[in-house]
């Protein structure tokens, strides 16, 4: 071992010199969080991890970036949001925090019932159902105003009366 190496025999000497005096906030500065009766592991600081978030120093997280079978309500649910966030907002924006949040909250939500190990592949298939139904909306809104970019204002009856561009000139429903 090579002087000043810290390692994981030494390391809860190195803090308690620096002024860390716990040995479970030792713990949770190097990453050994503790896993309480909620499922979701606590570092000590007062964040919370939901189990199976956490991607560890040197693990590939591209192996999460994949899509897994979600159930249909979840996804219904994801896009409703889209649609009425993308609506209520009337300019292809997203409003910073209150938007992001409420999607974020169904998401956690659905993940309870999903096994800890298969999280983060269904956090990033739910991901690209919101993106690609915002990408979608926006694409379609510009088909309809030439010339329109985010963040400006336009007709939402260009949405609402098209059922968000699922329903054709001839009323036939053509589910995105």
């Amino acid at each position: 071992m090579r002087i000043g190496e810290i390692n994981q025999d030494n390391y809860k000497q190195f803090l308690q010199m620096l002024g860390v005096k716990s040995s479970a906030t030792l713990d949770a500065l190097m990453g050994k969080g503790v896993v309480g009766n909620s499922g979701q592991a606590s570092n000590n600081f007062g964040h919370n991890y939901e189990e199976g978030m956490v991607i560890m120093e040197g693990e590939d997280a591209s192996k999460y970036n994949k899509i897994v079978p979600v159930s249909e309500k979840i996804k219904d649910k994801i896009i409703a949001t889209v649609r009425r966030q993308f609506l209520d907002n009337g300019n292809g924006m997203t409003k910073t925090g209150t938007d992001s949040a409420e999607l974020a909250a169904i998401m956690k939500d659905y993940r309870k019932n999903i096994p800890p190990n298969e999280r983060l592949s269904v956090s990033w298939t739910l991901c690209q159902i919101q993106l690609s139904e915002a990408q979608r909306l926006v694409n379609y809104v510009k088909e309809k105003v030439p010339g329109w970019t985010n963040g400006q204002q336009f007709d939402r009856s260009i949405l609402t009366d098209t059922n968000f561009g699922t329903v054709s000139k001839d009323g036939v429903d053509v589910k995105a």
